[in-house]
């Protein structure tokens, strides 16, 4: 796993400087590489429309998020597809032209929430589930014999 500084990103970003993004992105995919890493993943919808700039300079695969989701509502047969992101994200066209490409129809997505809302969310959501791991690990620690 690697990854640089939400900082990094976000002066790439702000300045709606996506080749920025994905040379961070490269620089990523290069340490890993060299790591031993067989694939690579981004676990960040919005800075996967960094992707076509570098893809073909990328040393391993990447598995793109919306091709999943895409893939996985194409299978279920669902015809709409919501989404719930930044601004960045939905703005752009990383989810539409991945499911039009399944077949779609793709329907529009709302605009999506301000960096300032989504990140408290995201934080308090893993922070919880943190927090939940933690108790799980002490109770199975407690219910151990001694030795």
């Amino acid at each position: 796993m690697h990854g640089h500084s939400l900082a990094e990103y976000m002066r790439c970003i702000d300045r709606d400087d996506w080749r920025c993004v994905g040379e961070l992105m490269l620089s990523s995919a290069h340490k890993l590489a060299k790591a031993g890493a067989d694939f690579l993943i981004c676990p960040d919808n919005t800075v996967h429309q960094a992707l076509p700039d570098f893809l073909d300079r990328s040393p391993l695969p990447w598995l793109h998020i919306a091709e999943v989701v895409a893939g996985e509502a194409a299978s279920r047969g669902f015809r709409r597809v919501g989404l719930s992101g930044t601004r960045y994200l939905v703005e752009s066209d990383v989810y539409p032209e991945k499911l039009t490409a399944r077949g779609g129809p793709f329907e529009g997505m709302e605009t999506g929430l301000p960096l300032s809302i989504v990140h408290p969310e995201v934080y308090l959501s893993l922070a919880a589930r943190a927090e939940e791991m933690l108790a799980e690990a002490r109770s199975k620690q407690a219910s151990q014999p001694s030795r």
